[in-house]
């Protein structure tokens, strides 16, 4: 085996397990990052660590403080504002895209996806709302064939996934009524109204950004 796999796979181990930890909230906002302790409790050396480190910090999931030391990001109504209204113009492509080119196929799996999602209210049951909303999403990245604008959402979302699991969501009533958006976005695609798709898809964004930017500020 070549010297420089094992490293190259304790750096890509340590770079998803530290991901990982920061998208679902396991590290909290304006943490220390403290190499040292990372090493051990990953079991790796400190190069591989420092490789995954870097390239976390390309994608601003780490931030490195004026003294060198690192740290996960704060959470700010401002970025809040700034990475919602961006999807939701990027959000707003795809599904315009989607609608170009849906097929019954495609159709019968968004179908069987907004059943799940709305199974999921009734049972008012999060985690699933927030799984098969990611899913439909997924679906219509799919649908849009737009590799350009999925590769930047990709990155993108990473932060939307963060702030979800950092900011308590305490109005529940406002979270089921804005994922169903999902079955009226998915009627603008079977009726062909890439316009209506368009517009439901930024509005359903920018809902989110809403009950995010409402909860951020209760945080303070």
């Amino acid at each position: 085996m070549n010297s420089s796999q094992p490293r190259r796979m304790s750096k890509d181990y340590a770079y998803f397990e530290i991901k990982n930890k920061i998208l679902n909230g396991d590290f909290t906002p304006e943490e220390s990052l403290i190499e040292s302790k990372l090493a051990k409790e990953l079991d790796i050396s400190k190069t591989p660590l420092r490789e995954a480190l870097q390239k976390l910090e390309v994608e601003e999931l780490v931030v490195r403080q004026a003294n060198g030391r690192l740290k996960t990001p704060s959470i700010t109504v401002q970025e809040a504002e700034e990475i919602f209204l961006v999807r939701s113009y990027l959000e707003g492509i795809i599904a315009k895209q989607a609608t170009d080119h849906a097929t019954k196929e495609d159709i019968d799996s968004l179908s069987g996806i907004c059943d799940k999602i709305n199974q999921a209210i009734e049972a008012k049951n999060i985690e699933e709302i927030l799984h098969y909303g990611t899913k439909f999403h997924e679906q219509l990245y799919r649908m849009s064939g737009n590799r350009t604008v999925v590769k930047i959402l990709s990155q993108l979302n990473d932060h939307v996934t963060r702030y979800r699991r950092l900011v308590p969501i305490n109005n529940e009533e406002m979270y089921m009524q804005n994922t169903d958006e999902h079955s009226i976005i998915l009627q603008h695609i079977i009726e062909g109204d890439r316009l209506g798709a368009e517009s439901t898809m930024r509005s359903h964004i920018l809902s989110s950004m809403s009950v995010a930017v409402e909860a951020i500020k209760k945080m303070e």
